[in-house]
């Protein structure tokens, strides 16, 4: 009930409600791998430290939900922890079956990549080209891919509304589960 009220009030826009149903929903069922996706979804833009705990903890119970894995290999690659991040981005992969979040993996893999010393450019022309494939109506993707196909290492950065925004797809069959 504290779950789909927090959904409820962050439709409308009741940022704080809607925070403070996530919290109660987490204090009622801290074990609970849909309240702490759930939470750890609606923190990520604003509290990626909070969102990580969240993430952690389903992914220690044992989540096959491929958003913690996704969201904490983004937020690792994003402070330059290239080795974390790619090992929770090749287990998101592991999980991730549909083409979006599956190209935007590959993405984060690829930045990854680019930014060792010395960059693996010909690794991450794969991995964007792949992921290219998977969704070719994603236009950074395209950028990225053009960039790299170039010797460039310096792509587009990944914003994370659109990192946040495209695993929170996920989120309502949490709420049913």
């Amino acid at each position: 009930a504290h779950l789909m009220r927090a959904y409820a009030y962050e439709h409308l826009g009741r940022v704080d409600n809607a925070r403070a149903g996530f919290d109660e929903a987490v204090r009622t069922s801290p074990d609970s791998e849909a309240t702490r996706i759930s939470r750890g979804l609606f923190r990520a833009a604003t509290d990626r430290e909070g969102a990580s705990e969240d993430f952690a903890v389903a992914i220690n119970i044992g989540t096959s939900v491929v958003a913690p894995y996704a969201l904490l290999a983004f937020f690792a690659v994003d402070a330059g922890r290239l080795d974390e991040g790619e090992r929770l981005a090749r287990a998101a992969l592991d999980r991730a079956f549909a083409p979006v979040p599956r190209a935007l993996i590959l993405e984060i893999l690829a930045t990854a990549f680019l930014q060792r010393t010395p960059p693996q450019v010909e690794e991450a022309r794969l991995l964007l080209e792949e992921a290219v494939r998977l969704a070719p109506h994603i236009a950074h993707l395209q950028e990225n891919l053009a960039r790299v196909s170039t010797q460039t290492t310096a792509v587009t950065r990944l914003d994370s509304r659109v990192v946040v925004s495209a695993f929170r797809d996920e989120a309502p069959t949490l709420v049913a589960a």
